[in-house]
């Protein structure tokens, strides 16, 4: 089957003009429909809606790939260059040719590969009720596996990595070299410095193990005092802080983009306000082909747009104290996914651990 599907594939490439549309439509390889776009930031009326799935257009009588492909945007066809990739609504311009109807378009179903087997008895339903040690030293497995072929980690995370006291241990899980892209909000990084500075997390202090007196401003203080220094490279060196998750991605160079929320206290200066540029950063850094995994932890809003952005290949690892959160990001349609129901301080710390 697949090998007269190929060569039906040749047989058509050879053909051009009167023809050609004839010989598509009898083969059921009816080339996709392209509509212009009639103003900036707006698809034509009922354009085709991607999923993160490998897909591909036929255009005159060609397969072509749909390169940086994304869940939920459209596809932008440059005939000349015979090219088609994913664009969002906001980036459209006038004139911009777009993929409309499902006519012409064809996604590939995603399979596993072999290497992906140790994944497969989690496959099913996401159950609190399975062995963590197990997953966690097969998920520190991968990732040693990742960066010994040259690929790099994402890493999205959420301040409930620092109120359960795993930020230390994020913190040498960076340090070690297993991180490479870090997603999080102003929430993550403020509570990081606040524990750097004043040894609390929203007031709590880990050693004493109670909530410190007028502890509730150190978390505002903290970020008055980065703001002061105007960077968080400025206050960490000011105030000579040699530890945390926000010193470790500074000292490694590692790309971080800190996404804005309307909730935000601040915010940090680095913090990116503007969503829809927080969001072009993001795919900046996800569209290098070499992002082999994700790990998203304890945040519902930052690993629903990580997945978003992510193609079906990437390995996807969802840890969650909330089971329910888990389930939310794959009815979302996020792809080969993980999910591991426990809190983020021990899995942190048995992660790294085994990543020694």
């Amino acid at each position: 089957m697949v090998k007269r599907r190929n060569l039906a594939l040749a047989k058509c490439q050879k053909v051009r003009g009167i023809g050609e549309v004839f010989l598509l439509k009898k083969m059921g390889m009816q080339n996709v429909n392209l509509t212009k776009a009639a103003k900036d930031g707006v698809f034509p009326d009922f354009y085709y809606t991607t999923t993160n799935l490998e897909t591909y257009i036929r255009l005159n009588c060609r397969l072509i790939k749909v390169e940086n492909i994304e869940m939920d945007k459209g596809i932008k066809v440059n005939p000349l260059r015979k090219s088609a990739g994913c664009i969002c609504g906001n980036l459209v311009k006038k004139g911009d040719l777009i993929v409309v109807g499902e006519a012409g378009v064809k996604v590939e179903e995603f399979k596993d590969k072999k290497e992906k087997v140790f994944f497969g008895f989690m496959g099913s339903e996401i159950s609190s009720e399975r062995n963590k040690d197990f997953l966690i030293r097969r998920v520190a497995w991968m990732m040693k596996k990742i960066k010994k072929q040259g690929g790099k980690i994402l890493f999205v995370g959420g301040p409930a990595i620092v109120h359960t006291g795993g930020g230390r241990y994020l913190a040498e899980i960076i340090k070690k070299g297993f991180v490479d892209i870090l997603f999080a909000g102003n929430a993550l990084a403020v509570h990081d410095l606040e524990e750097q500075f004043f040894g609390t997390s929203l007031g709590f202090e880990f050693k004493k193990g109670d909530f410190t007196v007028g502890g509730n401003h150190h978390h505002l203080w903290t970020i008055n005092l980065v703001r002061k220094h105007g960077s968080i490279g400025n206050f960490l060196k000011a105030e000579k802080i040699k530890k945390g998750i926000m010193y470790e991605c500074l000292r490694k160079k590692i790309n971080f983009v800190l996404a804005g929320s309307i909730r935000d206290d601040g915010p940090l200066p680095e913090v990116i306000t503007d969503t829809q540029e927080a969001q072009y950063r993001m795919r900046r850094l996800v569209q290098d082909n070499r992002v082999k995994m994700a790990i998203m932890c304890a945040t519902t809003l930052h690993s629903i747009a990580a997945g978003n952005l992510l193609s079906a290949e990437v390995e996807k690892v969802v840890v969650d104290i909330n089971q329910a959160m888990i389930t939310k990001l794959a009815d979302r349609g996020t792809t080969n996914t993980v999910g591991i129901v426990t809190d983020t301080e021990p899995f942190l710390k048995e992660l790294s651990k085994n990543l020694n």
